[in-house]
């Protein structure tokens, strides 16, 4: 039987498919929900001023879309060099890792506003994300440094195959993303208890906890995943789930952005497409904004 680095050419072929498929189906879903937001989308993060927030959503908007037709150009492309399929192995590994941070930065500066703007957390959520990214980006490099694409191959047989080495560097990246979850877990609870214990939460702050829990969820549930896929499955399966993971990552936060802007048009009775800067304060329950000249009421 033909084999191409110790594994059938049938099960390489099988294995490339779901490889393809998978990433196909996440475009899809990342495709769906762009539509079924769009119009939210457009009353409320296009009239805004470009700052922080917002820059931080177009790129957790829109890099999954050119990220995800990597993975599977990575298994379909025909006649790939080594250096070529490193490349393309690197891009979606590098660019799935940037979305999900880009996604919890977005929840990293709700934690910042909700501590009432701490210099101390300022500088807790710098070293942490600096340490975190940087972390996960030296596994990935070496991982991908440690791994091989000069495998020889049957004609005809399309798709990078390379050697890889254990898949530890993928788990601790892995436990690393999940630990940053944690950590903006317990500090939102932190402050939610600290701030707000005795006080009546306004919408603002009921979205993001909502919509914050629903994030750590959905974050810890895919970060065991994968951690479990790269410790039994075989090596072209270690991140079979990481493209889902981006996907999910990024459309929680998107919606999160868009609901709390909703909610703070529909608490203060706006009628214009018109949508008022947000800023988070314990004062205001967790809203204070420039308000434009627009009318108020139903």
């Amino acid at each position: 039987m033909l084999e191409i680095g110790g594994v059938s050419v049938e099960d390489h072929l099988w294995g490339g498919r779901i490889m393809v498929d998978l990433p196909l189906a996440c475009w899809v879903i990342l495709l769906l929900e762009y539509l079924d937001t769009f119009r939210l989308e457009v009353e409320l993060i296009w009239p805004a001023k470009w700052g922080l927030v917002k820059l931080l959503y177009v790129l957790d908007r829109f890099l999954p879309f050119v990220i995800l037709p990597f993975v599977g150009f990575y298994n379909i492309t025909a006649n790939p060099s080594s250096d070529f399929c490193r490349i393309l192995f690197a891009i979606p590994c590098m660019g799935i890792i940037a979305c999900i941070f880009i996604a919890e930065a977005i929840l990293y500066l709700r934690v910042f506003a909700l501590s009432g703007r701490s210099r101390t957390i300022l500088v807790v959520i710098l070293i942490n994300g600096i340490v975190v990214v940087a972390t996960c980006c030296a596994l990935l490099a070496r991982y991908i440094a440690l791994a091989t694409w000069d495998i020889p191959r049957p004609p005809g047989v399309s798709g990078c195959k390379g050697t890889f080495t254990d898949g530890k560097l993928v788990m601790i990246g892995y436990g690393t993303t999940l630990y940053s979850g944690i950590l903006v877990a317990v500090l939102c609870v932190y402050f939610g208890i600290r701030l707000y214990w005795s006080r009546r939460p306004g919408r603002i702050i009921t979205i993001f906890y909502r919509d914050g829990t629903m994030y750590f969820i959905a974050l810890s549930v895919m970060s065991i995943t994968n951690v479990v896929i790269a410790a039994n499955l075989p090596t072209g399966f270690r991140f079979l789930m990481a493209p889902f993971q981006g996907v999910l990552t990024s459309s929680l936060s998107i919606r999160m952005v868009l609901r709390l802007r909703q909610g703070a048009r529909e608490d203060m009775g706006l009628t214009t497409v018109k949508v008022p800067d947000i800023e988070f304060t314990p004062e205001t329950s967790g809203i204070a904004m420039d308000v434009p000249r627009t009318r108020l009421g139903a």
